[in-house]
This record gives structure tokens, sequence and C-alpha cells, in this order.
């Protein structure tokens, strides 16, 4: 009986070692308890203690904390030739997209607290996913052959739906400046680069035949590039803003399809 008593006493002794600890500076006694914290002031001190700048020095503490914050992006998809142009040459008119219908979808997990210059410039590395989904304006299938991916034209099929989607994982890097007053809504000027890695890519295929409905998934490299780099720009107001990002590598890789460059523009919500 006595061990089992003594085996609880432990446990509660560690427990609250672990919420509970004091700290002795001079005539003042802090104690923190868990999520709060009690001020132990002699009585000659506390009239003199300022307790406005105690509160203050608390909330620095807490601004200064690093901490994950989530990021969306919606926006549409394209890529640009070679000489950036939105026409791609008349024999990879098939390439061209239908940008009605081409979409991104990303998310990101940014790290935030490492700021300078009073929290006006801060650096924000982070870690998230993308999904990059290509229609193409022209009825196409797409097909590997001997290490090239062909753009075919399919006009007998009656395609619903014809999509080219790969999804990237990406590491964002992100230098900032806050330009306001800094206690209300602030406007976010963000410059960087985003590194991605392919995870996988398909295509999507929705079509009728003899008035039936199929759908099927092809998953495929199709040749499109292992690894990618992007440089974004992005302006907000608040926790709302636009962006767009333009991809310095190629979509596919080389020597397999026309060079083609991705970019990206569209509305981004998270804390900056």
């Amino acid at each position: 009986m006595f061990q089992y008593i003594k085996t609880i006493f432990s446990i509660l002794a560690f427990a609250t070692f672990s919420c509970f600890n004091a700290q002795n500076t001079g005539d003042t006694i802090t104690i923190n308890l868990s999520n709060s914290k009690i001020l132990i002031i002699s009585a000659e001190e506390v009239d003199e203690w300022d307790f406005e700048a105690e509160e203050i020095e608390d909330a620095k503490k807490k601004e200064r904390k690093l901490k994950l914050r989530p990021e969306l992006f919606f926006g549409s998809n394209g890529y640009l030739s070679s000489l950036n142009n939105l026409n791609l040459p008349n024999e990879h008119v098939n390439m061209e997209i239908n940008y009605l219908r081409s979409n991104t979808f990303a998310t990101n997990m940014m790290l935030k607290g490492i700021e300078i210059k009073n929290k006006r410039f801060y650096f924000s590395p982070g870690i998230g996913i993308s999904k990059n989904n290509y229609f193409f304006g022209n009825p196409i299938r797409l097909q590997n052959e001997n290490d090239s991916t062909l753009f075919i034209t399919d006009t007998i099929t009656n395609f619903n739906k014809y999509k080219l989607s790969s999804t990237y994982l990406q590491l964002p890097l992100i230098l900032g400046l806050r330009l306001g007053n800094l206690n209300k809504k602030t406007i976010g000027i963000q410059l960087g680069f985003i590194a991605g890695y392919k995870v996988n890519s398909k295509v999507i295929n929705h079509y009728e035949d003899n008035g039936s409905h199929y759908k099927s998934k092809e998953y495929n490299s199709f040749n499109l590039q292992p690894f990618k780099l992007s440089t974004v720009g992005r302006l907000s107001i608040g926790k709302i803003g636009v962006y767009a990002s333009y991809s310095i590598t190629s979509l596919f890789i080389k020597n397999s399809a026309a060079n083609v460059y991705p970019f990206s523009l569209g509305l981004m919500i998270g804390g900056f």
C-alpha cells in the first residue's frame, strides 16, 4: 500500500513540476503555472511596479515566438512559350491551354516570427503542396513515345473532360515588407522562390460513347520535370491578397516536348 501511494505521489509531483515553476528575481517572485503567471511583489515595491510595462513585455515575447500558419491559394493556371508568349508556334498549336478551365490550388504552412526592423521586414520559409490542372483548347490525347510527349488530335472521342494534372511538394521561401499601421490591417509586399518536387502526374479523361459515360485515369510521368523552381510575387491587405508565380524551369524535360514555362495567378488567404 505504501509503495502504491509513493508511486501516485511521484507522478503527481512530476506533473506539478512540469506545469509549475518559480523564479526569484530580487524582491519579486514569478510563478509560471501552465498558461498563467503569478507575480509575488514585496509591499515596498508594489506601488512602483509598472504592470502595464509587464503586460507589454509579455505580449512582445509571445509575438516573437515562431509559429506555423496556413496559407491557401486559388488561381488560374497556364504556360508561356520560350519567347514568353501565350500564343504557341503553329507546330505546337495542340498544346494551347483553355484558360477558362485550367486552375491551380495550393496550401502552405509558413514559419512566422522571423522579423527585423520593428516587424516591417520578415523572412518566412515553409512547406506545402500544389495541384495544377491543364485543360487544352483543342481535342487532343497525350501519348508517350520514345521519350517524347505527343499531343495527338482526337476528333473521334466525345470528351467531356480531358486534363493533365500534376501534384508537387513545395518549399516556399518568402521575403516580406509590411506597410502602414502595424496595429491595423497592413499592406504586404512579398517576393520569393518556390522549389517543387513532383509527387505524381496523371491524365483524367471523361467521355461519352453510345450514350454511356466513361471515366479513366492514366498515371504517367508524361515527361514532366521532376523538379521545378518558380519565382513568386504577392500583394496583400490584411489576410487577403493576390499572387503571381512564374516557373524558370520548363514544364517538360528537355527535348521531350516544346519548352513551355508554367505560370499561375489568383487569390490568396493567410496571415501575413
